[in-house]
């Protein structure tokens, strides 16, 4: 069993040392499209919740806070 361990390390890396460029430039190429596609969606979801953010920051900007005078949700005296 552990004889089969070691020779499957040096295989391995003996397959890393002689080809390695090669399988990355080949996994590079492969990945290339889903890379390219994942950044599309990535940049529509900035988008959408970029817009998101600056309607409720403009939402959020006339709402007055419980401290303010005037303010409805203020407990009655006495109370």
């Amino acid at each position: 069993m552990m004889k089969s361990f070691v020779l499957g390390t040096l295989v391995g890396s003996a397959v890393v040392w002689f080809w390695g460029d090669r399988i990355r430039e080949t996994i590079d190429a492969r990945t290339d499209g889903v890379r390219n596609t994942l950044v599309g969606w990535l940049d529509i979801a900035e988008d959408v919740l970029g817009t998101i953010r600056e309607r409720l920051d403009a939402g959020l900007t006339g709402i007055t806070s419980p401290n303010e005078p005037g303010d409805s949700f203020r407990p009655a005296a006495g109370r």
